[in-house]
């Protein structure tokens, strides 16, 4: 759903950058002024049919009772959200600010944005989902006159019709239409690896009407694009991202490639998989998911498991969302950390699972790798509470962890559980990894198909991340979508590795075995089984592989599922 704009005032923002500041080039000014002297006049009440109009205040701008007032009656700050326009009289504009109508004069703090009239038939896009750049009003009818049901910032948005610059999308309020200059609106995100070569100027939006934030002077500099719309891309800088507008020339694409498995950086992972809930799993069934014979030799296949609670209406909770408002949030963590590390449970299981693993593949020194699901509290709960308890919970299974003291496992980390992560969450998940890493362990994450946030995991603070395609699930949902193609890109871009995905329902229908069959031949031929693979199972489906009923509809994709795991190719 379209998240609206919490605050559009950007009151006391910091705008720390590692660029050098400059001051309003006069050139951009006299450009504002022409444009707006061309197509200001435009927009008039009296004319509904006619084109509408919109006003983004960059600096703050005083504001009037009536046109030609010399007293002003208050300042309007700056903001990143437009403001339509009501009436023009010349250069004066009314505009519907703090529960009453004002009057602004046109300046050079000022931009005219003219919206125009949506012609013709509308049409259903072929993409369902694409990608808003710039911050926008949102109109009830394609016209800035009609009823305003939001502001929303830049973020993935539902698309119902298209009709030129004009869209309606889905929002919370029901369909609204936007207009979309040029570059504001992508149908893919357009994630790269890039390098900068020669000083460009940088903006907090991609449209030159916005005063340039500073100069990217240290050049050459490599770095990553996390969204590219014409000549433009957004780039991080000092923890805040910013748009470069290149000239021909000025941004040149730079080599990407998957990481290696098992690299320090990632915390030693490979092949990994969700553990099974204790009370559906035996030592046998993690073995057979540890240990597997191909090609006439035992090989290691599942190196890494990752714990985290599921069934959520018997447990009554969940980590992707864990309500701190029901009962007492500590002891249900408290509660959690004992089960999973008493007789029998995951810890206990997959200890012994490795033990057997030992001593079958004669390597008494291999451990498995351990890493925990952490929970993300929301409710009331109180910013720095909510940080306290999820660090409590860490240090109530690392001390569990020194205590059982296993012999044939590793903890290398803690996993994130939910699958997306909105602007607001932002700088707590950034100081839930500090706190990780403090700790000296590795913070992983798995987002899905287009979460917010997924191609920009390096900034929010992930050691590593998996990118879920939601092919074998979903594809029906995103139609004129390659979701396999988009997620195998973002993924070779940034540096993550990509998720398996399969359920029981491969033995249902030939139609699923397709599908998986369908990541295992795009991976191959972009090398995404390079980096770690992440497998989601449905809960133990990796199982069907290893009954030998099951080879007439999966004998093929078997064995080309142990090759993607067991032999990836090298990277180029």
């Amino acid at each position: 759903m379209i998240k609206r704009a919490k605050d559009y005032t950007d009151k006391g923002r910091k705008r720390k950058m590692v660029v050098r500041i400059r001051s309003t080039i006069l050139a951009g000014v006299t450009c504002m002024l022409l444009a707006w002297l061309a197509f200001a006049t435009q927009i008039q009440a009296a004319d509904a049919s006619g084109p509408s109009g919109e006003l983004y205040f960059l600096e703050p701008t005083p504001y009037y009772n009536a046109p030609q007032d010399v007293q002003a009656a208050g300042q309007i700050p700056q903001h990143e959200m437009p403001e339509p326009v009501l009436e023009q009289q010349g250069q004066w504009f009314k505009i519907h600010y703090e529960k009453r109508d004002v009057w602004v004069k046109q300046s050079d703090k000022l931009y005219v944005r003219v919206l125009p009239v949506k012609t013709g038939e509308d049409q259903t896009p072929n993409r369902k989902y694409m990608f808003l750049h710039h911050p926008l009003s949102v109109y009830q009818q394609p016209d800035a006159r009609s009823k305003r049901l939001m502001y929303i910032h830049p973020q993935r948005i539902q698309v119902l019709k298209q009709n030129g610059g004009w869209y309606q999308i889905r929002t919370d309020a029901g369909p609204g239409w936007l207009y979309a200059s040029a570059d504001y609106v992508t149908e893919v995100i357009g994630v790269r690896k890039i390098n900068v070569t020669s000083p460009v100027q940088l903006y907090p939006y991609p449209d030159t009407f916005w005063k340039p934030i500073g100069t990217l002077d240290n050049v050459p500099y490599e770095t990553i694009a996390y969204a590219n719309a014409g000549r433009w891309y957004k780039i991080e800088q000092n923890g805040r991202f910013v748009w470069l507008h290149a000239k021909d020339g000025q941004v040149q694409p730079a080599k990407a490639s998957y990481p290696a498995r098992k690299t320090e950086a990632n915390g030693y992972v490979g092949n990994t998989i969700f553990m099974t809930e204790a009370k559906h799993t035996k030592v046998g069934d993690l073995f057979k998911r540890m240990v597997v014979e191909w090609h006439g030799k035992p090989h290691w296949l599942f190196d890494t498991f990752i714990i985290r609670p599921v069934g959520k209406e018997q447990r009554g909770y969940s980590f992707e969302t864990f309500d701190t408002t029901k009962g007492n949030p500590s002891e249900t963590l408290t509660k959690y950390v004992e089960e999973i590390f008493a007789p029998g449970k995951e810890v206990d299981l997959l200890e012994k699972a490795t033990l057997k693993a030992r001593a079958y593949m004669e390597d008494s020194t291999y451990r498995t790798n351990v890493i925990i699901g952490l929970p993300n509290p929301i409710g009331t709960v109180h910013p720095v509470q909510r940080t306290a308890l999820v660090e409590g919970y860490m240090d109530r299974i690392i001390a569990q962890w020194n205590a059982k003291n296993p012999q044939a496992l590793r903890l290398v980390g803690f996993y994130w559980t939910n699958e997306i992560v909105p602007d607001s969450d932002r700088e707590f998940v950034k100081e839930i990894g500090t706190i990780v890493r403090k700790k000296g362990y590795k913070f992983y994450w798995a987002p899905y198909f287009q979460a917010a946030g997924a191609e920009q995991w390096r900034t929010l603070g992930f050691d590593f991340a998996w990118m879920q395609p939601n092919h074998y699930f979903s594809k029906d949902n995103f139609t004129g979508m390659d979701m396999l193609g988009e997620t195998n890109t973002i993924a070779r871009q940034t540096g993550a590795g990509t998720m398996l995905e399969w359920n029981w329902k491969l033995l249902e229908d030939p139609k699923y075995v397709r599908a998986l069959n369908e990541y295992l031949d795009l991976g191959r031929l972009v090398g995404a089984e390079h980096p770690s693979v992440f497998v989601y199972d449905g809960e133990g489906a990796i199982d069907a592989f290893f009954h030998d009923g099951n080879s007439q509809k999966l004998g093929y994709v078997k064995e080309k599922l142990l090759a993607y795991l067991l032999s990836p190719s090298q990277e180029e």
